[in-house]
């Protein structure tokens, strides 16, 4: 093999990243090749001064539990929809997206985030099943009924919605028919 080759498996080699088959090649080689053996050892030397050349720091408090969460895949018998995870995409009314986080097709709902921009507003509909909402930020108001974050609302089957509006956008949850109809 090539001296820079050989170089560089010296120095994955002391850093314990070559897979077993390379690594057995490699301990065979460095055997019969003081370059390759001076190498290693220089390798090695800088690997264990990397340890000591760092000041330790405390990791923040939850760390370990957010990284093993976050390595660990749900149980099949969960739906999971990271805060990263998923699209937002624009519903045809400006200053709305929306991101699906499921579609139960037995019962034939969505929950969905609904996110408005300042002064968007969503035009009058009727409920094709219950709408549930719960405002996650912001404020939402419609004829009446003004809701902020922490607040939720029930709409309940065949009611018409008067149209819903945001003075200062808003995140809201929905669970609703993907079968509203416009009014």
């Amino acid at each position: 093999m090539h001296n820079d080759a050989m170089t560089d498996l010296a120095a994955l080699y002391a850093l314990g990243e070559l897979e077993p088959a390379e690594a057995r090649e490699f301990e065979s080689h460095v055997k019969t090749c003081s370059e390759c053996e001076s190498s290693l050892a220089s390798y090695r030397e800088a690997a264990a001064a990397l340890a000591f050349d760092v000041e330790p720091v405390t990791p923040p408090p939850g760390l370990r539990r957010r990284i093993m969460a976050a390595a660990e895949p749900p149980p099949s018998y969960v739906h999971v929809v990271r805060s990263g995870d998923g699209e937002w995409k624009n519903i045809g009314v400006p200053g709305i997206q929306s991101k699906v986080l499921f579609y139960d097709r037995e019962k034939d709902l969505v929950t969905m985030l609904l996110r408005m921009a300042p002064g968007a507003s969503i035009p009058s509909h009727r409920h094709g099943q219950h709408e549930q909402c719960v405002v996650l930020e912001g404020d939402i108001h419609s004829k009446g009924v003004s809701l902020r974050a922490g607040d939720y609302q029930c709409a309940f089957s065949g009611s018409v919605h008067d149209p819903i509006w945001t003075e200062n956008g808003c995140l809201i949850m929905l669970i609703s028919s993907p079968h509203d109809e416009p009014v």
